[in-house]
């Protein structure tokens, strides 16, 4: 009848939430796995930790998702071609006055 207090209970959430969870928690604790982390995600240390401590907390991907208070913009920028206005020789016209500006000073 001993023996009964030290076994483990079973836990209500699944194994799959259970490991991930475990495996948030190895990644937050070596600065080196959440530095990889946040390269593979293309994200800061500081967005890449939120993200892992959101899994610990539990919180899923949807979950996650709906945080978020921006929107992407993901409309084409204008073409090269002409069609943004004064926008495309604007850039030149700055080039040539810098290079300008540099050969007279020198």
């Amino acid at each position: 009848s001993t023996t009964r207090l030290y076994q483990a209970t079973p836990s209500p959430e699944p194994y799959e939430c259970l490991r991930m969870r475990e495996e948030a928690a190895q990644i937050l604790s070596s600065y080196e796995k959440l530095s990889w982390w946040s390269f593979h995600r293309c994200e800061s240390l500081a967005q890449t930790r939120l993200h892992f401590q959101n899994i610990i907390a539990g919180f899923t991907a949807a979950d996650e998702a709906s945080m978020v208070d921006w929107k992407e913009d993901l409309s084409p920028l204008p073409s090269k071609d002409g069609s943004s206005g004064d926008a495309g020789t604007s850039g030149r016209k700055g080039k040539q006055r810098s290079s300008l500006g540099a050969s007279a000073g020198g």
